[in-house]
């Protein structure tokens, strides 16, 4: 089992909240241990054909950006990442891109992530 378990933009602590299977970056969560997932894509070789399946509670928001900044999306044959709507934080659209939960409506945000990402890009939603 590889720990810590909080993928993040950076080594260090971020407070998150466990429940059951899932778990997300949360203010009023407890502190755990992070790491940075640009430095961690670095630290593979060369030679191999990274995948990333992203499922990640909201933090695709914030990783994105990062991995972008940082080139390490440089450094992905493709991104499977599972959006979640950036209010409530669930993880299923309607045919329009609207939250099936709470009904924001986020195609901008996501599709502008999506088009600055240097690598191939699917996306699924629950």
């Amino acid at each position: 089992i590889i720990k810590p378990w909080v993928a993040w933009t950076e080594d260090g602590t971020v407070r998150f909240t466990k429940d059951g299977l899932r778990g997300a970056i949360d203010r009023k969560g407890q502190r755990e241990v992070s790491f940075d997932l640009s430095s961690f894509i670095f630290s593979l070789p060369e030679s191999e054909e990274i995948v990333l399946k992203l499922d990640v509670e909201q933090a695709e928001y914030t990783l994105l950006p990062h991995l972008r900044d940082t080139d390490a999306d440089l450094r992905l044959k493709l991104i499977w990442c599972e959006w979640h709507d950036p209010k409530c934080g669930t993880g299923w659209f309607t045919a329009d891109d609207r939250c099936g939960r709470c009904g924001n409506h986020q195609p901008g945000l996501r599709s502008d992530l999506e088009a600055s990402m240097r690598c191939e890009m699917h996306q699924w939603n629950l």
